[in-house]
């Protein structure tokens, strides 16, 4: 029986994934800032990952100690050493970087008040520890002396001394417990682990609770692009798949989507639609569900319908979302029994059949004055209606959280030469090329360091059929192209992968 408590702490898959940086649902590394410096920081260890989750938090970075800590970890610049060797001795597990709050207790415990009794060494250094981890300036500063005292007892330098207890105080706004950062990292890699090693069972169980997170469709959306990048199916949401949750396909190949995830669609709709599966081979018969003279607990809300047929999971019936919602819309506005009659008689589905069943219909039970308008109202429909690509992915992005429509065609591709997201992530790291790509989302963002601090820059969120990726538009390209980036636009982006990240250099609309 597999325990998640009792694996290998050294599965390469596991760590594999951690360095990769598809990290959506892994424990502490879900954000986006713990994505980009597993990528950086590539820990191999649990050590190495108690280091990172405790290097990502803000005071860390604001210090600049997350940027030291990855540039020595990938042998960009020497550990850092102080010259003591018990200074040395207590900073080497971190490569000379000082991380956590025991180091900072050790300074006390085995170099400024080692001589002291034991009872008496544990109260002091408890007293530091105390105004470490309450961040109380007042406490460190009133040990100051004390501390200098007994570095010189113990034969170091006073320079030496003021020097040490000045890197006290200075980590004291940033240092973590390392305790507390090993079981934090522990966790981490279980849920690595069960990403790297059970893929189908993790997104099938994280989409699932996906409802439980503060912005469920976006976590739908950031899981299902990630899944994509993977090679992960995620099938769009059909009635032929009537599953209430997320759930495995029988042949073990893909996920079908969870229709209790569908904007508007309840647990007592699903109910109706699964105790009556027989009535959804047709669209008069699914129409049906919801006009038949029953109880209301046995009818299928307007509200549903619409939202399944906008979500794409009504399209296995052949129309235009578009064609079958204003079927529904004149429907409704029959009564009862001439709803009955049209959705019976209903076979090829489409508009032009419904046109005609409800010139019938008023023909057969209608009154003269009813009569007319009713032909009249179906005369009005547009049998020609076709959906929009753009306005369906709108829907789609708005009801489920993630587009399933075809968002671009492979010819189109071929012709401007460009790559898939997920095509180009493989093969142009550290490399130019250019992708075509709908720009889903554009997060403003302001620089806050270097010669350009202050200064407009983006993050533009692209998305095609193989998933997504975020690329970066720093000042001097967001200048030029601010006009050209806009939500819900196709265009062919030129990037520059030769960073940590992709950058934009050059941006067109197609």
């Amino acid at each position: 029986m597999f325990d998640l408590e009792n694996i290998s702490l050294k599965n390469k898959k596991a760590w594999s994934l951690i360095q990769s940086g598809n990290t959506c649902g892994v424990f502490q590394l879900e954000s986006e800032l713990g994505k980009q410096w597993a990528k950086t920081i590539r820990p191999s260890n649990i050590n190495e990952l108690s280091a990172l989750l405790a290097l990502i938090r803000p005071a860390c970075l604001e210090s600049g100690m997350t940027s030291q800590y990855s540039r020595i970890k990938n042998g960009k610049e020497p550990p850092f050493k102080f010259g003591d060797e018990d200074v040395d001795r207590i900073l080497n597990p971190t490569n000379g970087v000082l991380i956590y709050q025991e180091q900072l207790m050790k300074f006390g415990g085995e170099i400024a008040w080692k001589h002291f009794e034991h009872l008496d060494r544990l109260v002091i250094v408890d007293k530091l520890r105390k105004g470490i981890g309450k961040k109380n300036a007042k406490l460190i500063s009133d040990l100051k002396q004390k501390f200098i005292d007994g570095c010189v007892h113990n034969g170091r330098t006073v320079d030496f001394s003021e020097k040490l207890f000045d890197i006290i105080e200075k980590a004291g706004r940033y240092a973590f417990n390392d305790a507390h950062a090993k079981k934090y990292a522990l966790w981490s890699y279980r849920t690595a682990y069960a990403k790297a090693n059970f893929p189908l069972e993790f997104y099938c169980t994280y989409l699932t609770y996906s409802r439980l997170r503060q912005k469920p469709k976006e976590e739908i959306r950031n899981l299902v692009n990630e899944a994509r990048m993977l090679s992960i199916k995620i099938d769009a949401p059909s009635l032929k798949n009537l599953t209430e949750e997320f759930q495995i396909s029988e042949d073990k190949k893909s996920i079908h989507f969870g229709l209790s995830h569908i904007k508007q669609v309840s647990h007592n709709d699903l109910k109706v639609l699964n105790d009556n599966q027989e009535m959804l081979s047709s669209l008069g018969d699914f129409f049906k569900l919801h006009f038949d003279k029953v109880g209301f607990d046995k009818r299928i809300r307007s509200a549903c319908v619409e939202s399944l047929i906008k979500s794409g999971s009504c399209d296995f019936f052949g129309l235009s979302r578009s064609s079958m919602l204003e079927g529904f819309s004149v429907l409704r506005g029959l009564t009862p029994r001439e709803c009955i009659y049209v959705c019976d008689k209903m076979s090829s589905c489409n508009l032009k059949e419904i046109k005609n069943l409800i010139k019938d219909c008023a023909k057969n039970f209608s009154s003269e004055q009813r009569r007319s308008m009713l032909i009249s109202e179906a005369e009005s429909i547009d049998v020609s209606r076709k959906d929009s690509r753009n306005k369906n992915l709108m829907l789609e992005k708005d009801l489920i959280g993630v587009e399933f429509s075809m968002i671009f065609d492979k010819g189109k591709r071929a012709k401007l030469t460009c790559k898939e997201c997920y095509k180009f992530s493989k093969e142009n790291r550290g490399h130019k090329g250019s992708v075509l790509v709908k720009i889903s989302e554009v997060i403003p963002l302001v620089t806050k360091r270097g010669q350009n601090a202050g200064s407009e820059m983006c993050q533009i969120i692209a998305t095609d059929n193989s998933g997504s990726y975020r690329f970066a538009c720093f000042p001097d390209n967001y200048k030029k192209f601010k006009n050209l980036i806009e939500e819900n636009v196709d265009c062919v982006i030129e990037v520059d992968g030769t960073g940590n990240g992709w950058c934009v250099n050059s941006l067109n609309h197609v």
